[in-house]
């Protein structure tokens, strides 16, 4: 009926061929070993990338953690620094006040002479002159005592009258008893030259 060819084998269809000679358990022990090697290899890279990976971290946290102790120090120097400026600018502040004080003692120095002069010059005849103060504000205080409400009018009136003092104004007025019941009357004027 039907015939069929074979084909014929050559040599090179044999050389092609792979031929196992070996026995099924030194091939299955060749592909176990393969497999073996296959995981160790796998796992040393993982293992090898994970410690190259903290390793990675490690250096980043180290350089973070660096760079904020240079922060922190940067941070005390410049508060510091702010403290040191505060108290620089709060003695500045005293120096100024300071200076101003000694300009206006300076100020009051010179003119005490003058303004004693001026005071006492016109001084009615009843009125004894006590005490003489500049204050910090350059007005001028006098204290004195006096017989009568009308001399302390009187030296008011004087001292306006003179060219050296703006404003004269009564700060108080008290009155007690003296010797063979006469009234005395003690007086303190605030006065304002007219260079302040």
């Amino acid at each position: 009926m039907f015939k069929v060819k074979l084909k014929k084998n050559t040599l090179n269809d044999y050389k092609n061929k792979d031929i196992n000679l070996l026995p099924q358990e030194i091939v299955d022990k060749k592909k176990n070993s393969l497999r073996l090697a296959t995981a160790v290899l796998i796992s040393s890279a993982i293992v090898f990338s994970s410690v190259g990976y903290y390793y990675y971290l490690f250096s980043q946290v180290k350089k973070i953690s660096n760079e904020n102790e240079v922060k922190i120090k940067q941070i005390s120097e410049l508060l510091e620094k702010e403290e040191q400026q505060k108290l620089l600018t709060l003695l500045q502040e005293r120096i100024e006040i300071k200076n101003q004080q000694l300009m206006d003692i300076e100020k009051s120095s010179i003119s005490i002479p003058f303004l004693t002069s001026v005071i006492e010059s016109n001084l009615p005849a009843d009125i004894s002159f006590l005490n003489l103060a500049i204050t910090t504000g350059g007005e001028i205080s006098i204290n004195g005592v006096s017989s009568s409400e009308l001399s302390i009018a009187e030296l008011i009136h004087n001292l306006k009258e003179t060219k050296y003092f703006e404003k004269v104004f009564v700060g108080n007025i008290t009155y007690s008893s003296g010797s063979e019941n006469r009234i005395i009357y003690s007086f303190n004027l605030i006065c304002q030259s007219r260079g302040n």
